[in-house]
């Protein structure tokens, strides 16, 4: 087990863009969706505990949860999943910022909807591209590893937040994580061409070798970017 565990964290440092995904994915579970845990004390402490306040969030988030996915079908892979990672990474931090800060019930709804559709667009494309780029030798060992370390940092990142719940305001400790991962996604923002490419690229290339058109060997970190 050790044995195959390794060669999926190798195998996803080597190809590229496999660990900006990777990178991507991680900061995202820690920063935007292990913050979720805090909600109940959102309702409470900026909605004035308003009957159903954390029932209504809850609602909102499931809701965008349908809706994004059902948008990205709709573009028909247009545009690039870098674009796209970008767009929904920003979805995914700047409604937090506003729903840290706000006192008004039904714009804390709506950046909930909101959200909920940026999160999960963002990981339904993560994990479409992290299977268009492993090859199917690779598939289970990239997407094991890549559930264990993600819902494992989401998991910790969770009681951290839940922790400081005691000593610093809910508000604020889902608006500065959102508002960092939006300076992240920003940050990366000049990446987003190349990384289209890369997807594109190491798609053509996994193809090719599981069509036989391509030795294994001519795939090395594959496609560079």
């Amino acid at each position: 087990m050790w044995h195959e565990v390794m060669a999926g964290v190798s195998y996803l440092r080597t190809t590229s863009p496999l660990g900006l995904l990777f990178v991507l994915v991680t900061l995202h579970c820690c920063l935007t969706m292990a913050t979720f845990g805090i909600l109940p004390t959102i309702a409470t402490a900026n909605l004035g505990g308003a009957a159903g306040g954390y029932g209504l969030l809850l609602t909102a988030f499931g809701a965008g949860a349908i809706l994004g996915p059902i948008s990205l079908m709709a573009l028909r892979g247009q545009p690039g999943p870098g674009w796209t990672l970008f767009v929904t990474g920003v979805l995914s931090g700047a409604p937090l910022v506003v729903l840290g800060l706000t006192s008004l019930v039904w714009l804390a709804v709506l950046m909930s909807l909101l959200a909920g559709m940026g999160q999960s667009v963002f990981m339904a494309m993560i994990y479409a591209s992290v299977m268009r780029c492993a090859r199917n030798s690779m598939r289970g060992r990239v997407a094991s590893v890549q559930l264990s370390v993600t819902t494992g940092a989401m998991g910790m990142a969770s009681l951290g937040w839940g922790a400081l719940v005691s000593v610093v305001s809910a508000g604020v400790l889902l608006a500065v994580p959102g508002a960092v991962f939006v300076a992240v996604c920003l940050g990366l923002a000049g990446r987003m061409p190349t990384l289209n490419r890369s997807v594109r690229a190491q798609g053509e290339v996994v193809r090719g070798l599981e069509r036989g058109r391509l030795a294994p060997e001519a795939a090395p970190g594959q496609a560079a970017g």
